[in-house]
């Protein structure tokens, strides 16, 4: 599976079940003259998102390490968001984050990316924007949890939890703690931070991410143990889906966060 297919079928789940209030006030946030720094953009889901909640002319930033999702997110602004003023920046923000826009006339955003960040990173990130309205949408605070239980679901779970906290690129992975490691930071600032719950809750009704879903088990617990028998429990899952019987939990968080002396402008 491409990054882009994942990316693309997750975006049409993540909007149901984002925290709009909070996108809300990111957006009374911003004023009309911030720059608005999107971290980890990819294909441009959180700018398509936002965009309901922003005016077009706005100037965004959008940054990636990945040169073929910047290419498919200038493809789809050229031909969509043709107003837009979108650059977009290749940058490895595990090595570079200190050469992103900050300050007050910034505001920065990001989606389903925060739990792939280490501690020690969250703690650059937070001090790097501590001027900034942020705005931290969808990252993954819990294990799946799959409806009816089968018995191999905890030794499932806790590969699920060994993958998430191992190294994505930024050191070992916060994972499930991303989002109340960064709101602690925040908060140490003496910032305001308000969090809000965008679990996703499927069943068959969302059969493409929940099928999506079970390969990708499958596939990273093959990758770490021979132990569980994933193949029957594949088998059954995908047998679950097919009948109705399946749902699937996912918790979430969204994390909205104002400076101490912020002003909209």
């Amino acid at each position: 599976m491409k990054p882009k297919d994942w990316l693309s079928l997750r975006e049409m789940f993540d909007g149901q079940f984002r925290c709009s209030e909070l996108a809300l006030q990111f957006a009374n946030a911003c004023g009309p003259n911030r720059v608005i720094v999107d971290i980890g953009c990819g294909t441009g889901a959180n700018f398509r998102y936002l965009q309901s909640y922003l005016p077009s002319y706005r100037k965004w930033i959008g940054i990636d390490k990945d040169s073929s999702l910047l290419r498919d997110a200038s493809v789809d602004l050229s031909n969509k968001h043709p107003l837009a003023e979108m650059e977009l920046r290749e940058l490895d923000l595990s090595q570079q984050l200190a050469t992103v826009p900050n300050g007050i006339e910034v505001a920065v955003t990001a989606s389903a990316f925060l739990d792939l960040a280490s501690e020690v990173w969250l703690k650059e990130f937070a001090t790097h924007f501590q001027k900034c309205p942020v705005l931290i949408a969808m990252t993954a605070s819990g294990q799946p949890i799959w409806s009816p239980v089968e018995k191999e679901d905890r030794a499932i779970q806790a590969l699920q939890s060994q993958h998430q906290k191992s190294d994505h690129g930024f050191g070992m992975a916060s994972g499930p703690d991303a989002t109340q490691y960064l709101a602690e930071f925040l908060r140490e600032q003496g910032r305001i931070v308000t969090l809000g719950d965008s679990t996703w809750r499927l069943d068959s009704n969302n059969e493409p991410l929940i099928s999506m879903m079970i390969a990708g088990v499958a596939r990273r617990v093959r990758s770490l143990s021979t132990s569980v028998e994933i193949d029957s429990w594949e088998t059954r899952r995908k047998a679950q889906l097919q009948t109705g019987e399946l749902q699937l939990s996912v918790a979430h968080l969204d994390l909205f966060s104002l400076p101490v002396d912020h002003r909209a402008t």
